[in-house]
């Protein structure tokens, strides 16, 4: 694991979305936990984690490993 984004938050580097995932952290915890002020961070995390697992899964219908 590495840190991320200079927060002590830390990051799975394995993952695409890595970089969403710590800056969505950063965001609720600059917005004292207040999430509708990170609404945008959020939605792209999540679009990032449904083209990663389009990808994986696009991956192993190939017969590949993830």
């Amino acid at each position: 694991m590495q840190e991320g984004l200079g927060t002590g938050i830390k990051k799975v580097s394995s993952s695409m979305c890595a970089d969403f995932s710590a800056a969505s952290l950063k965001c609720i915890i600059d917005a004292n936990y207040d999430k509708s002020k990170c609404q945008k961070e959020f939605l792209e995390y999540k679009e990032c984690r449904k083209k990663e697992r389009a990808a994986m899964l696009a991956t192993r219908q190939q017969g590949k490993a993830w």
